[in-house]
């Protein structure tokens, strides 16, 4: 086709373009609006034609798209309205599972509960109006019978809310004001009065609380309501007691509050009895509340009983009847238990009344204790048979044992795996047993006779170091009777042959044929040493003692500092710190008498010493004073800076439970510990000791673990050479260290430990020059450690490491849950050693997540977590981590 230019069109052909469209859209439109109108009568032809099958077909595939739509709508909100109320249920009931029905009755429990109640209540008032559309299909078979069922759940779940938060509003306002500063009456009376002016919101939830058992009831034993009806079955029968009591006695409710309040206090001041002899007045006037509540409450309960018995409980239906004289007979029990437990802790505080009053192991102390521990051990034992009764009735009154007691008794951080009546019996049966230990230990059963260790922790032995004075001491029904002083080179008797064989370290570093009395310290295990004490003081002393308690001189001087008016005959002022730390160094500086048992002057100044101590304590300590002693002996005791081992028959579970005497423990997972044992030599004081140790964690494989003991003698260098003879001299730490791990070790390896040019063993021509042993089943009590051990010099301005490398079996990482892995180390503190630095280093495996740590650890980089800290007690490390 020949191409047309546009210049070549003629003009007039350009302007009728427009027009001729404008033509074709009108007769367009024109033609389609003729169409639209003949629409009608053209479907109205078509229906006609349809049969009349068709057409009632075609209007229910109408109607049911039509109300299809919306129905779907709301169906799918009230689907999600409903989850949403079974969330709320769920949340509500992993709460109540905290509590006890006990705890129920607590006022100021509803507080932490009031917003799950909210929601409760109004996530099912949502899904009830969701779906109240449902209701019209209740008649449908099968169907309607789930529709019923789910309204019936929601109905009781609003009514529950509703109960609940109406409890936890009545409840808030009884303790708006500021009750912990009340007195206990005078807090219960406030309590009781705002529960009174509440009357109105607490029938109503009587009310809701008669209508959720209603719709319990009409659910039955159906899988629904077994799984829905779980707080109304375990819960709402407490809270339906509590909220009749709150109507009828609010009393009942103050007295409660008041009872719970001083529990607590009690608790957290009981936890330990050297805390109960530290604060005795405020555990005094808590015991004497809780003495007061308990009666006052149960006079109360009393009168609420008689009132049931006698019907004058008008309008309470049988099942809540029911409900509160099961509640009320459970409480006598279990208040009971509580008025003999306080009396029972009564005699700590009566002890330490009389260590202000009458001194401690004074005669006045013995008498006053006496009776106290006795009237004690009574009381708690009536306690522990409460226990038995109050078990026995949960069992046949068909309650849950574990939901019953008061958590109020219990730490909430603690995990427990036993039930809370077990938890009851435990604690009283450790009340009983520091009872029992004390009623025996103090002498109330026959006289007692016990061996105080006294130990220069600058030349450091196992048990905190080398003794220097034993002290042979009586107690009888509380009294001490007789002390008997002796310099420990005077205790053994010549000729020594029948002393034992030494331990391998002291018959080759310390040149000794026989056990002394002043060196039977040597096992780290202290039941074990104290045994060898013991038999090694009976040969000698001809004594057969029932227990021994050490401590390190730095009790001593801490005592000087704490008393700060303690003298010695030959000294004009009183002692300070640093003056009793210089004498008792010092060969020159004190004076030797003949009343003395010793001829050097520092042994001198320690008896002198330790008997002015002992003056100053049996001749009464002020309130203030007596505080600061407790902390300061518990502070030893944890520090193992002084331990006591007692014998049979002595009851001694008490110490052991508290690491009190100084045992190594049996383990299944990894452990350390490092003994310093100089031979001979005072450089402990100027020599740091310290530990690097990493081990690399993969589950279900062997953990490699290296471990670095490092010394450093911060003396001046000096070019002469170190003599193990002249140790003073030259100031060389002359140390055969030990190394315990875990029994679980394998494959251990430790380099060579070559012998001193200067140790007595070369010297004398002995000619194995490698000191280094290792030593599985080591003689380590009952636990069994491997050892690892050698004798070095750490020469002044020298650092010594010695590195070892082992591994532990897979078993060493414990699975605590799916995925979920734990590494646990024990890191035992030696006696005497306080600056021990301790590094570790802990490898996770590639993609392990870390979930937390005990203790904190301080850094990390990439996979490795890093912990320093001194070690001031023993420690354990816990890892826990996702792989």
């Amino acid at each position: 086709m020949k191409s047309v230019r546009w210049s070549q069109v003629p003009a007039g052909a350009i302007r009728t373009v427009p027009r001729t469209a404008a033509y074709v859209r009108g007769v367009r439109w024109r033609s389609l609006a003729t169409d639209v109108r003949q629409l009608p009568r053209e479907a109205l032809l078509w229906w006609r034609g349809l049969s009349r099958a068709r057409r009632a077909g075609m209007v229910t595939v109408v109607v049911l798209i039509g109300l299809g739509v919306p129905l779907t709508f709301f169906t799918i909100n009230g689907i999600l309205a409903a989850q949403e109320a079974r969330q709320a249920y769920r949340d509500l009931q992993d709460e109540l599972a905290h509590f006890t029905p006990v705890d129920l009755i607590q006022v100021n429990l509803y507080n932490s509960l009031e917003d799950q109640f909210r929601e409760a209540e109004e996530s099912s008032d949502r899904a009830r109006s969701s779906l109240a559309f449902l209701k019209v299909f209740g008649w449908v078979p099968v169907v309607g019978g789930k529709i019923n069922e789910v309204h019936r759940l929601l109905d009781m779940g609003f009514h529950q809310g509703r109960a609940g938060r109406n409890l936890a509003q009545a409840y808030g306002s009884a303790i708006d004001v500021s009750l912990d500063d009340l007195p206990p009456n005078e807090a219960a009376a406030a309590v009781s009065r705002a529960l009174r002016e509440a009357a109105p919101k607490l029938a109503q939830v009587q009310e809701d609380l008669r209508r959720v058992v209603e719709l319990r009831a009409g659910l039955g034993n159906t899988p629904r309501g077994q799984q829905y009806g779980v707080l109304v079955d375990r819960y709402f029968g407490a809270i339906q007691t509590v909220a009749y009591l709150s109507t009828t006695s609010p009393e009942a409710i103050g007295h409660t509050y008041a009872l719970s309040r001083e529990l607590t206090v009690l608790r957290d001041l009981a936890t330990d009895p050297l805390d109960v002899i530290a604060s005795p007045e405020r555990v005094g006037r808590s015991l004497d509340h809780v003495k007061e509540q308990a009666q006052a409450l149960e006079e109360t309960l009393e009168l609420v009983r008689q009132a049931i018995r006698t019907n004058s409980g008008e309008d309470l239906p049988e099942r809540e009847r029911r409900e509160v004289e099961e509640l009320l007979a459970t409480l006598s029990p279990g208040i009971s238990l509580l008025r003999h437990a306080t009396a029972g802790t009564r005699s700590l505080v009566t002890m330490a009344t009389a260590i202000e009053d009458e001194g401690f192991l004074s005669q006045g102390f013995g008498q006053a204790v006496g009776r106290s521990v006795d009237e004690a051990v009574l009381e708690l034992r009536l306690a522990r048979e409460e226990t038995s009764s109050l078990q026995a009735l949960l069992s046949l009154q068909g309650l849950d044992a574990e939901s019953f007691l008061p958590s109020v008794l219990f730490d909430r951080e603690a995990e427990f795996t036993v039930t809370p009546t077990e938890r009851v019996e435990a604690l009283l049966d450790e009340a009983i047993s520091a009872t029992n230990f004390l009623h025996s230990f103090l002498g109330y059963d026959a006289a007692k006779t016990y061996l105080l260790l006294g130990q220069n922790q600058n030349e450091i032995r196992a048990s905190g170091g080398f003794i220097g004075i034993g002290v042979e001491a009586t107690l009888d029904r509380g009294e001490l009777t007789e002390l008997v002083y002796h310099d420990s080179t005077t205790v053994d008797k010549e000729p020594l042959t029948d002393n034992p064989v030494p331990p391998e370290g002291l018959y080759w570093y310390l040149c000794m044929g026989n056990l002394l009395f002043r060196d039977a310290n040597w096992n780290p295990h202290f039941p074990s040493a104290a045994g060898e004490v013991r038999d090694i003081y009976r040969r000698g002393q001809g004594v057969t003692v029932d227990g021994i308690i050490t401590s390190t001189k730095l009790l001593a001087f801490d005592m000087v500092e704490m008393f700060g008016d303690v003298t010695v005959p030959e000294l004009d002022e009183p002692l300070n710190r640093l003056s009793a730390e210089e004498y008792s160094e010092s060969d020159d500086a004190y004076r030797c008498l003949p009343r003395h048992t010793s001829l050097r002057p520092k042994r001198c100044f320690d008896e002198d010493l330790f008997f002015s101590i002992k003056d100053r304590l049996t001749s009464g300590v002020g309130a203030s004073t007596r505080g600061n002693l407790v902390e300061l002996v518990k502070e030893h005791l944890d520090m193992k800076n002084m331990m006591i081992h007692v014998f049979p028959p002595v009851d001694d579970s008490f110490l052991w439970e508290r690491g009190w005497n100084g045992a190594v423990p049996l383990v299944d997972h990894d452990y350390l510990m490092v003994v310093d044992s100089s031979l001979p030599g005072h450089s402990a004081a100027t020599t740091q000791r310290s530990w690097e140790y990493s081990v690399s964690l993969h589950p279900n494989k062997p953990v490699e673990a290296h471990l670095r003991i490092r010394y450093e003698n911060t003396e001046q260098p000096k070019d002469a050479v170190c003599l193990q003879f002249a140790w003073a001299q030259y100031h060389c730490y002359w140390n055969y260290f030990r190394v315990f791990i875990s029994p679980l070790s394998q494959d251990v390896r430790m380099a060579p430990v070559p012998l001193h040019e200067g140790s007595l063993k070369l010297i004398w021509g002995y000619p194995d020059p490698d000191s280094a042993v290792i030593v599985p089943n080591a003689n380590t009590g009952p636990s069994r450690m491997t050892e690892l051990g050698g004798f070095i010099p750490v020469e002044p301005g020298s650092v010594v490491t010695i590195p070892i490398e082992y591994r532990l079996p897979p078993e060493a990482i414990r699975e605590t849950a799916e995925g979920v892995f734990e590494y646990r180390l024990l890191v035992q503190k030696q006696p005497g050693m306080d600056r021990d630095l301790v590094s570790l280093a802990v490898e996770l495996p590639d993609g392990a997540k870390i979930l937390n740590t005990t203790p904190s650890y301080n850094s990390s980089i990439g996979n490795w977590y890093l912990f320093d800290f001194p070690l001031r007690a023993d420690t354990t490390v816990v890892v826990s981590f996702k792989a």
